[in-house]
């Protein structure tokens, strides 16, 4: 009867360590993963999702790391009391890996965080010299149509000195330059 509790103690741990560990796993690839964001509000949604994940899904998943080590702890209590070997947990799966992993976890959240903010600024930057340059678009395009509403109030003007013919010619060469 013993035996098979402990037995059945074991595949737990085991079934838990190994969903659990998969999941720090998946979840630190994905941390990992730099999208190219197009515009700031790509990023906005990234740091969106960053929140909520912190908010939402990590929270359970910490009180399952905390079940899953309980569960160890209460499978060598067990197993010291019927004078039995320590449970050595497969490759990968012990209470110090999935704890390693943990870490490792939360390394690449902060390192996803410090990038979203890398992206937020570069993208306001963008967006910043997008707006100064339209600014100056608008500007060459207005200065253009008056241009060209100053040298088409000039054809059909007739000149009758030399000096009023060079004084013309220096302001359209100005415009010109313009």
């Amino acid at each position: 009867q013993t035996l098979k509790q402990i037995e059945d103690m074991k595949a737990d741990y085991n079934a838990r360590a190994t969903t659990l560990k998969e999941w720090i796993e998946s979840t630190t690839n994905g941390m990992n993963e730099r999208e190219n964001l197009e515009n700031l509000a790509a990023v906005e949604g990234k740091v969106g999702e960053l929140e909520g994940y912190k908010k939402d899904t990590k929270p359970p998943k910490a009180s399952e790391k905390l079940e899953v080590e309980q569960c160890y702890s209460n499978l060598t209590m067990k197993l010291r009391a019927q004078g039995r070997p320590p449970f050595d947990p497969p490759a990968g799966l012990s209470v110090q890996d999935i704890d390693q992993a943990w870490h490792g976890l939360g390394d690449s959240e902060r390192a996803r965080e410090q990038w979203l903010r890398d992206e937020m600024a570069k993208q306001r930057q963008l967006e910043q010299l997008l707006k100064k340059f339209w600014n100056q678009v608008g500007n060459l395009e207005e200065f253009g149509g008056k241009k060209e509403g100053v040298l088409g109030t000039l054809e059909g003007e007739v000149y009758e000195t030399l000096d009023q013919v060079q004084g013309r010619q220096k302001m359209v060469g100005a415009l010109n330059q313009e």
